[in-house]
């Protein structure tokens, strides 16, 4: 899946600079470190010397005094052989790829390939794959004279939320309308599987309004005094209950006590 970039001469640099950093902010600072890797390493980059790093000779170079210049110009376009400059200057391999209509009258694109620059091992995994586009897409012969970096479009859902597990249902995070099963005859067996302390827990609420007491039955007597924190019961205080726990507190709630 593309990614869009900036169309203003530094395409190029600001596609490097979001596939490596999730923002195009630092595409001066990957110029900066092609052009030192072109300055220090000029044989690798001219395509007179014999140590020159693209072996295709389908792959147009311009002559080396032009590279540098564009290289350091910001807003000048990349060409192939500034992404070996990129490569060697960060140490990592990238996947360089041109749409198959670009390739008509070829055996094959020289521009889709493993750009694997100075000392860089070229059957390391790449890091990621830049895509040569093009600004004029309508054009009978577009140029493509744009890069964008391709993202890999994920293809997993993310899981159901099970509401049904009580023990992994987080309240406070979803917030249920109905945070307590209608059925409240569950068995002790299935109500302990998530109250593994006998006592109550305390700073935890319920997920509905605790300041609604009219559906909650208390004892005439419980008065002030009320202790609301005893085993079976629920502190008014605090973080939340899960389902199991407010059912077991149900079915065994301490007389003339909260609940």
């Amino acid at each position: 899946m593309p990614l869009a970039t900036v169309a203003d001469g530094n395409c190029a640099y600001r596609a490097v600079s979001l596939a490596m950093f999730g923002t195009e902010d630092h595409y001066a600072y990957v110029r900066l470190m092609a052009s030192i890797e072109m300055l220090e390493n000029g044989q690798h980059y001219d395509i007179k010397s014999p140590f020159f790093s693209i072996e295709d000779d389908r792959i147009a170079t311009s002559q080396y005094a032009v590279l540098v210049k564009d290289v350091v110009t910001p807003g000048s376009y990349a060409e192939m052989i500034h992404l070996y400059a990129i490569s060697a200057a960060f140490g990592i391999t990238l996947q360089s790829y041109i749409p198959p209509s670009a390739s008509v009258g070829l055996a094959g694109s020289p521009y889709t390939t493993v750009v694997a620059g100075r000392d860089v091992r070229r059957t390391a995994s790449p890091a990621f794959t830049l895509m040569w586009s093009t600004l004029t897409p309508t054009a009978a012969s577009p140029t493509f004279n744009h890069i964008v970096p391709l993202k890999e479009k994920s293809t997993t859902d993310p899981l159901p939320l099970d509401v049904d597990d009580d023990c992994t249902f987080d309240y406070a995070a979803a917030q249920p309308s109905d945070s307590i099963d209608n059925d409240v005859s569950s068995s002790d067996e299935e109500s302990d599987q998530c109250d593994t302390s006998s006592e109550a827990p305390t700073n935890r609420v319920l997920n509905d309004d605790v300041d609604n007491e009219t559906d909650t039955p208390q004892s005439d007597d419980a008065g002030d005094d009320v202790d609301k924190t005893a085993p079976g019961c629920i502190s008014l205080q605090g973080d939340f209950l899960t389902t199991a726990e407010v059912m077991n507190c149900l079915q065994r709630p301490p007389t003339g006590e909260i609940c």
